[in-house]
């Protein structure tokens, strides 16, 4: 429905967004809506610009936690419509007057003598902002919105005229920035106005933090240091408040402000309260939406742990997810707080318990293993590096070598368009999982405990300028430095240290380079490392992809996959989607991972109502073209298999330009659904784990040719117990459907 709104100026007055990172564009699209308050029209016609003009817009209804409130002008009247609907947007019930009531700006001597008082707006009282941290480690939890309409956060503040560069590069000057939001949770104004304190009784939190004692709760909000994110909601009072009240009817949801500041939800009357009436640690708590409450609320979710819950009310389901995501990932990410410093193996923690130095006894301090690969690798065949080099450091320390491995920041891909660099490894997997199987520590937590800058040795494997020879054979040898190390490392003329790329830290040197022909596996590896660098506690050692498998696809081949579980962020999201565009149900589809990778899982996964493609384009048809499907064929072999499965759903993950799925789509039209996912708010690799995650789930799936993002997938499905029919596939090219197959690499326990 449109209406009709007047105001003074030519162009709705937005506030800049700030964000960490690469500062994305602005971004104005359908749902994003200038929102005028009757009250801007009282401003002084100094503060607009430009002329006169009409604005016609469709207003967005507001929502409420007890129901929605759709409004519209009357003959300057406004009425108000309170519905107990369950559809975001839904026609009005109430028949609205075709022609709107004329909107003029009253002049303040009118006013005057009207006996109105014209209000003074505030920014603080306009627009309840959101704190969003924007430092290295944090900036990697960046909220992802299901709903991508609303992932670029805007907000209309008529008393806000600023420079909106100034405003969007501010994130580059400020260890913090101010963030509106854009939920109606975390909006003040006529619509949602600030609260007013009411008496309520102080509750001491069940989830009181157990390390260096309980948060402080008489800390104003307004003062409240280290947000991450805030807005309005409603909560539902405990048992004790309910008792305490006696007989007398009191309202079970009070409306609260909740700000999240580390594992800690601080939950205030207002957002200028003093102190706040409940202080919540997170930490080893559970989120679900799924609750037993017996309520007209809706969007409710529940924090959890044992028998004790706390249950709260949003305003909008985006709100809801926002809210879970964010706890979610404090959860995760405070149970991943920097290690003290590591003087022995027994204090290495990983996960709940201390590591298996897998019999042997440390001899010496602390070693710390650094590595790099080419970097024309993609992101996958980097995972199969990883497991390489940590079977390598399982095999020093079951010779009594007291390693760590110390995981290099992920970034500067080739097929990653967001050119992302220190990339920490819990954005894309459990670090905490992966400890199990050796210990092992991010980058920054490395320079935190190794002190400075400077790397003590820098070794280069390269490959043996003659080649192989007559017979490949196991061998390394100290040699001179081929072209492309040249290329790579340089030695500084002043400080007589040497320069490379080191995950793009400018700052970081090395005081010695060596370059190494190398040709054999990990156990060639270790054997170097013993014998010719036993004194060494920093080893940096570039190009390790040099470096093949010892023993591929054996039992600690497999114990170091099935470590490498997703990041809980990820996983998360990926179910939210399963269930919302898949039907996916891990209990109904037999995809439930036991809590800890060590334990097998026994019992045949089926997977979910819907099929999987990775369908590889782009550059992967220049180079295999003959060994992939074209477009038709791709859509007959959809038709195929579907019919097969008696499925109807198909996820699509692919690289393909979206003018290639539109054709797949025409081609595929009728029953069958093609879905694939997209997510602004998440970098190319977090984008890329969420499918791979996805394809491990389905009913079916089928890869491209030698392509590793394929075999990883395959992985998953191994792990999961899926059939090797329904696994091991690939797709044919045209005229070829009985072409060779993948080898189906069964998992060993």
């Amino acid at each position: 429905m449109d209406k009709s709104y007047l105001f003074s100026g030519s162009e709705p007055r937005r506030r800049a967004t700030v964000c960490g990172g690469s500062p994305p564009p602005i971004r104005i699209n359908n749902n994003h809506h200038t929102h005028f308050d009757l009250l801007a029209l009282l401003k002084p016609n100094s503060i607009h610009d430009g002329t006169r003009g009409v604005i016609r817009r469709a207003r967005t209804m507001r929502h409420q936690p007890d129901g929605y409130v759709r409004s519209f002008v009357d003959n300057q009247l406004i009425t108000q419509v309170d519905d107990d609907v369950t559809d975001d947007q839904l026609p009005f019930n109430t028949k609205c007057p075709s022609d709107f009531a004329k909107i003029d700006i009253v002049a303040p001597n009118e006013l005057a003598q009207l006996g109105v008082i014209i209000p003074k707006i505030s920014d603080p009282e306009w627009s309840a902002p959101i704190r969003e941290a924007t430092s290295a480690r944090e900036m990697r939890y960046r909220t992802p919105l299901a709903d991508s309409s609303l992932s670029a956060a805007s907000l209309d503040s008529p008393s806000v005229r600023k420079a909106i560069d100034d405003s969007i590069w501010g994130w580059a000057q400020a260890s913090g920035a101010i963030l509106a939001s854009p939920s109606t949770s975390s909006i003040t104004s006529l619509h949602s106005p600030v609260a007013t304190p009411s008496s309520r009784t102080h509750i001491s939190s069940p989830f009181i933090f157990d390390g260096s004692g309980p948060p402080a709760s008489d800390i104003p909000c307004t003062l409240l240091q280290g947000k991450t994110f805030e807005g309005w909601l409603r909560r539902r009072k405990t048992n004790d408040e309910l008792l305490a009240a006696g007989s007398i009817q009191t309202n079970k949801w009070p409306k609260c402000w909740m700000a999240l500041r580390a594992p800690f939800l601080y939950v205030y009357p207002n957002q200028f309260s003093k102190k706040a009436d409940l202080v919540i640690s997170v930490l080893r708590c559970a989120v679900t939406d799924a609750t037993d409450l017996k309520t007209s609320k809706k969007f409710v979710f529940r924090i959890h742990r044992g028998p004790i819950s706390h249950y709260f009310s949003c305003y909008t389901q985006n709100d809801m997810k926002t809210w879970m995501h964010k706890i979610i990932v404090a959860i995760e990410q405070h149970s991943l707080q920097p290690r003290p410093p590591i003087k022995s193996l027994s204090h290495v923690e990983s996960g709940d318990a201390d590591v298996d130095s897998g019999g042997g006894t440390p001899k010496s301090n602390t070693r710390y293993l650094i590595y790099d690969v080419n970097p024309g690798e993609g992101f996958n065949l980097r995972r199969d590096v990883y497991m390489r080099v940590a079977n390598a450091v399982r095999t020093l320390r079951e010779k009594g070598e007291d390693f760590v491995l110390v995981l290099p920041p992920w970034g500067g891909l080739y097929h990653w368009g967001d050119r992302a660099v220190r990339l920490p490894w819990s954005t894309f997997f459990d670090t905490r999982s992966m400890a199990r199987f050796v210990p092992v520590i991010e980058f920054d937590e490395f320079l935190q405990v190794h002190g400075n800058d400077i790397l003590p040795l820098v070794i280069y494997l390269q490959h043996y300028k003659e080649g192989w020879g007559e017979h490949y054979e196991m061998k390394w040898d100290k040699r001179e430095c081929l072209e492309d190390a040249q290329r790579v490392y340089r030695r500084d003329t002043e400080t007589k240290k040497w320069r490379g790329w080191f995950f793009s830290y400018s700052n970081i040197l090395a005081n010695r380079f060596k370059c190494i022909s190398f040709q054999g596996d990990s156990n060639t590896f270790v054997e170097m490392i013993m014998k010719d660098y036993p004194n060494e506690q920093v080893l940096y050692i570039d190009r390790l992809e040099t470096v093949m498998h010892a023993d591929f696809g054996d039992r600690e081949y497999w114990r170091a996959r099935r470590s490498m579980r997703y990041a809980p962020h990820l996983t998360y999201l990926g179910d939210i989607f399963r269930k919302e565009k898949l039907q996916g149900n891990d209990v109904r589809d037999g995809t439930q991972l036991p809590d800890k990778w060590e334990t097998k899982k026994e019992d045949e996964a089926k997977g979910g109502p819907y099929i999987c493609l990775h369908w590889r384009r782009k550059d992967f048809v220049r180079a295999h073209g003959d060994e992939l499907p074209s477009i038709k064929g791709t859509a007959k072999l959809i038709k195929t298999l579907t019919k097969q499965y008696s499925v109807s759903r198909v996820f699509l993950s692919t690289d393909a330009p979206i003018e290639e799925i539109y054709r797949l789509q025409d081609l595929v039209k009728g029953q069958i659904e093609i879905i694939t996912y997209e997510n602004e708010d998440l970098g190319d690799g977090e984008i890329a784990i969420i499918h791979q995650y996805i394809c491990s789930k389905a009913r079916f799936f089928t890869g491209s040719h030698v392509s590793t993002f394929s075999f990883r997938i395959a992985e998953d499905r191994e792990i999961l117990n899926f059939p090797a029919s329904t696994t091991f596939n690939r797709m044919c090219p045209d005229g070829n459907k009985d072409c060779e197959q993948p080898t189906h690499w069964k998992i060993k326990y």
